[in-house]
């Protein structure tokens, strides 16, 4: 491939991302907050703590956190370009990926459409898990698809690496595992590929993941496989109060007393107990709000609720998400019958949908989603241009 388009896809969204961060100053959401001071005790020698030691959020962003404020500038300032190097770095698996998915044109629709995509200039500034996880995620599955299709081991060992950093910057991503790698179990039996090589990603996943696991049990004395947040979320999401599928306190949830004398292993398993006892005694509920939960996920824009309810707002999100949903719905269903080619495509969107159908709705969730949305958007993006517009020229490129 001629290097500059790599250097394009390398500069063009990192360009895009510093000039942006470079106006911001303050945080603007309350779980920037959070991020930050569990930096700083991390930075301090103090472990994960807010303030007291914890497990409430996977380890790996406030880690990574730590060692960029440690440079001598602004700590939000050093996040934020950081964030903005990451946007960089994938735009060019971005463009590599969707060249072997689709072809140079796709890749260079879906290269510009990142670049300037709002939401995910937007979450640049922002100091949350979006943005690394995003990343994250995205070489994950590359490398899942480059090992179906290669059959190395080398695809096994970076792929069982990349999938348990993702999940040690947002346990989400173990939702995948369950249906992943039967799936590819499944393809390698199919195509006769030796099933056996699969167990190497497992193997190293293990191996990645495992330290946190330990810690939280020499820790905490109990086995903690992802967070001690897990049961609040579900129970946010799944409760008497809930009428929107968000999970806001005041709004959708309340803080129950009986709760507040708890330490956090038994704060989750409190929830996750009363969120279960919710969906069992109200199933008709559980399933209109999951209903609602997906109609938050991927709604044309912010919920009411979000603080995000302006002209402004709206009309960036109706030109960018609005005028690309029917596209990528387009693009979704034709490439249905390239499914065992485009898997990597179609499985995050389709188990992340289910898993904050369960959990909680929001337009936050589908930002790692985003990728996968852009890169089949631009598939049919390109079939249409070509069969509209600039027939000859496109042919001949």
């Amino acid at each position: 491939m001629n290097k500059k388009y790599l250097y394009m896809a390398f500069f063009l969204p990192f360009l895009v991302r510093l000039i942006f961060v470079l106006t911001l100053k303050d945080l603007i959401f309350p779980d920037e907050e959070t991020y930050l001071r569990m930096a700083l005790c991390v930075k301090e020698g103090k472990g994960l703590c807010y303030p007291h030691l914890t497990a409430s959020m996977p380890p790996l962003l406030p880690i990574l956190y730590a060692f960029t404020i440690s440079l001598p500038f602004n700590n939000l300032m050093e996040i934020r370009i950081l964030h903005a190097l990451v946007g960089g770095f994938l735009g060019i698996f971005l463009f590599v990926w969707g060249n072997k998915l689709f072809n140079l044109r796709t890749a260079i629709i879906s290269l510009l459409i990142y670049s300037f995509y709002p939401t995910l200039v937007f979450f640049t500034g922002l100091i949350l898990s979006e943005t690394i996880f995003t990343f994250l995620l995205f070489l994950y599955l590359y490398s899942i698809w480059q090992f179906y299709k290669e059959v190395k081991w080398k695809w096994g060992i970076i792929s069982g690496i990349l999938g348990a950093l993702a999940s040690l910057v947002r346990a989400s991503a173990l939702s995948l595992f369950p249906f992943l790698y039967p799936l590819l179990l499944y393809f390698f039996i199919k195509e006769k590929k030796n099933p056996k090589i699969l167990f190497i990603s497992i193997l190293i996943f293990g191996l990645v993941y495992s330290p946190w696991i330990i810690r939280n049990w020499l820790r905490f004395h109990h086995l903690i496989i992802t967070t001690t947040d897990g049961g609040w979320v579900l129970y946010s999401g799944n409760n008497p109060k809930n009428r929107t599928g968000g999970g806001i306190m005041g709004v959708d949830v309340d803080f129950p007393e009986e709760a507040k004398g708890m330490n956090e292993i038994e704060k989750d398993r409190y929830f996750k107990r009363k969120a279960l006892e919710f969906i069992k005694t109200h199933p008709c509920k559980f399933f209109i709000l999951a209903f609602k939960k997906f109609a938050r996920t991927w709604r044309l824009y912010p919920s009411p609720t979000s603080g995000f309810m302006s002209k402004k707002y709206i009309l960036i999100m109706i030109l960018s998400y609005g005028v690309l949903l029917p596209f990528f719905l387009w693009g979704f269903f034709y490439h249905l019958k390239d499914f065992r080619f485009l898997f990597p495509l179609y499985l995050p969107l389709i188990i992340f949908t289910l898993t904050h159908m369960i959990f909680i709705g929001s337009i936050r969730y589908r930002i790692p989603l985003l990728p996968y949305f852009i890169l089949l958007a631009s598939s049919s993006l390109d079939l249409f241009i070509k069969k509209k517009f600039y027939r000859s020229l496109w042919a001949s490129s």
